[in-house]
């Protein structure tokens, strides 16, 4: 998957809308790739339980609309945009899940 956080969106955005970027650029905007594997991962870590990525094989919830789009790689397409508009690295999958996990949403 490949998923930019909105606070990271919103920072980037500002930065081009206050003309702090070349003008006539187009941007696409995309976060750092992760797997469902490393997403399990880092909420083990982080939480201290066993979380464990399960493939099944009928999407369920909002996986019917996108999930047929996941396993044909279509969120896997990245570009160095972001960063390089923000002027440092985008969120990090371990600090995303840190601060859901911190919130209790």
């Amino acid at each position: 998957m490949n998923t930019a956080l909105r606070a990271d969106l919103a920072e980037a955005a500002a930065v081009v809308l206050t003309g702090q970027n070349q003008l006539g650029e187009s941007c696409d905007f995309t976060g750092r790739r992760w797997t469902f594997d490393e997403l399990a991962q880092v909420m083990s870590d982080i939480s201290g339980r066993t979380i464990i990525h399960r493939e099944v094989h009928e999407d369920e919830g909002i996986m019917t609309m996108i999930g047929p789009a996941v396993r044909a790689g279509i969120f896997e397409h990245q570009t160095d945009d972001l960063e390089r508009v923000l002027g440092h690295s985008s969120t990090s999958l371990r600090a995303a899940v840190t601060a859901v996990l911190q919130s209790g949403s």
